[in-house]
């Protein structure tokens, strides 16, 4: 295990960024609907195809439409570590074995992991509701292991009935080491399983609810009132956001996986190992324009040290190509003209 402190979930502070984010996605779809009102509307089995390169900037991508088709992939079946976008799994375990107004001390096993703030104290008594909280919302690392301990008795236990919901709902690519997602043992998972896990998640009324909440006070059965905000900023840039978990460590990179809502049901994406907060949001943004038919699909791939292949899925023709990767890091235009900045910014910065 790694046991490097900057191993958990750490959000960048980035100046105006929820006002940003906001008239970003906000200039986006009045200019849609000035060119073409159909363009502004969500999927209806046509993807529109911009005539600009895109960039997704991370080793692993997927936007998955409400039927469950894919739209777009990139590796979508390459084993990637999830950081704390396993804490979905982890409410979901949880839900199935004990009630949201149970209370659960906190252990000292459960303070041990590497977590973001806030911290939970020794000997302290959270609802598993608000445990589900910090966890969901904020990536408390210690509330996922109180959670696993209180469900199971102990997180070695919950794991094994992890895994075994990972095989119910068919995340057949994915295996969990921990309640957390911290680096430990063998673990793994793809964006397509992740779209499949929250997707699962979503049918929890208590983990929408929460992953949807902007704000939310915690209350310990001692009367500490912890006051925290939702990891997943796109809660402030677009009505349409459903939830999604944000996750990160050292080896993971930045993760998110995301749910949109459109006229025809839930719109999925999923990212893994990006190399920023940033990039993340951008290479999120990027995917839900390609399943609104505001973006064009990528012409332009980035290769890390990490790729030497990458499998793209495509368009609605499910036509399937792959791009060898050379030694530089940067794959090249698959034309002879210099990139142009996109004509759409759903996400800038922040």
């Amino acid at each position: 295990m790694d046991n490097q402190a900057s191993d958990h979930n750490t959000e960048p502070v980035s100046t105006h960024r929820d006002v940003k984010v906001f008239l970003y996605f906000v200039f986006a779809s009045v200019l849609a609907a000035i060119v073409n009102p159909a363009d502004a509307r969500p999927i209806r089995g046509v993807v529109h195809i911009s005539p600009l390169p895109q960039f997704i900037r991370a080793k692993a991508a997927i936007v998955v439409d409400p039927n469950g088709s894919v739209i777009y992939a990139k590796n979508q079946d390459v084993r990637l570590p999830p950081a704390s976008t396993t804490k979905l799994l982890t409410a979901m375990v949880a839900l199935d074995k004990i009630a949201p107004e149970l209370k659960v001390r906190i252990n000292k096993s459960a303070i041990k992991p590497h977590s973001a703030p806030p911290r939970v104290r020794v000997n302290e008594e959270l609802t598993v509701s608000d445990l589900l909280h910090l966890a969901l919302m904020k990536s408390v690392n210690s509330a996922a292991v109180a959670l696993a301990e209180g469900a199971a008795g102990s997180e070695e236990e919950f794991v094994e009935l992890m895994n075994q919901k990972t095989l119910a709902i068919g995340a057949v690519n994915s295996k969990f080491a921990n309640a957390s997602g911290l680096p430990e043992g063998v673990q793994y998972t793809t964006v397509y399983d992740l779209t499949l896990i929250l997707s699962e998640a979503l049918k929890y009324p208590m983990i929408k609810e929460i992953l949807g909440k902007k704000e939310y006070l915690v209350v310990t059965g001692g009367g500490r009132s912890i006051h925290i905000r939702n990891t997943d900023r796109l809660l402030w840039a677009t009505d349409n956001m459903i939830g999604g978990k944000t996750g990160y460590t050292r080896n993971a990179q930045h993760c998110f996986v995301g749910a949109f809502q459109t006229d025809d049901g839930p719109l999925f994406t999923a990212v893994l190992g990006t190399r920023s907060r940033n990039r993340m949001w951008k290479s999120t943004e990027v995917l839900y324009g390609i399943g609104c038919g505001l973006q064009a699909i990528p012409s332009i791939k980035f290769a890390n040290a990490y790729d030497r292949r990458v499998s793209i899925v495509s368009g609605n023709k499910g036509k399937n190509s792959t791009v060898k990767h050379k030694k530089s890091r940067r794959v090249g235009h698959t034309s002879k003209q210099k990139h142009k900045e996109p004509a759409i910014r759903l996400v800038r910065k922040y």
